[in-house]
């Protein structure tokens, strides 16, 4: 179990580790605003390349293993499975491009019902701003939904659906870490008086 403190330095190297992940899919979804032509299906096409030679890799280091020694690993069933999902990718690359939509929105409603699940932590410590944080996550996980769902049905290109409510949800994100940060700060000032 770990103590107090050591749950403070856990939660504060996630929210650190929240804000790279957020500046990350802001730029991606700028990238994906600015340059959607087809980005999503050469990100599944590289993604499937770079699969094919990590199932290789992993292969190779299966035969190169001792005889002894095969029984123990995983890497035949690692390599021949990124291989078979990457030859997949490749053929099916319109339904890797979907599937990956769908775990952006899955991403952003997961990630948010987490928030939600903080911020009521937060409310248990008597910090202020979990209603807020319940907001933001609110609006966020209607923004996974929205990519999910789909309703523009093609008026809208998908890419910029998704590349627009990536950089929405991410910005909320940032607003919610600092915001999470402030909480912890308020509740350090309360224990020093």
């Amino acid at each position: 179990m770990l103590t107090k403190d050591e749950q403070k330095k856990k939660v504060k190297k996630e929210i650190w580790e929240s804000f790279a992940y957020s500046i990350i899919f802001i730029v991606f979804g700028l990238v994906l605003l600015f340059k959607s032509e087809n980005i999503i299906q050469n990100l599944v096409l590289a993604i499937a390349l770079f699969g094919l030679v990590f199932g290789g890799m992993s292969l190779l280091m299966y035969f190169r293993l001792d005889e002894k020694l095969r029984a123990y690993s995983g890497d035949l069933e690692k390599g021949l499975l990124f291989i078979l999902f990457s030859i997949v990718a490749l053929i099916k690359t319109s339904v890797f491009v979907s599937v990956f939509t769908l775990m952006i929105g899955g991403y952003l409603v997961c990630k948010h019902v987490d928030r939600i699940q903080n911020a009521l932590q937060i409310r248990n410590d008597k910090a202020g701003i979990w209603s807020t944080i319940i907001g933001i996550s609110v609006i966020c996980i209607f923004l996974g939904m929205l990519i999910l769902l789909n309703p523009f049905d093609g008026k809208i290109p998908l890419s910029m659906v998704v590349a627009v409510c990536l950089m929405v949800s991410e910005g909320l994100g940032i607003i919610q870490n600092i915001l999470f940060l402030v909480s912890m700060g308020k509740e350090n000032e309360g224990k020093k008086e």
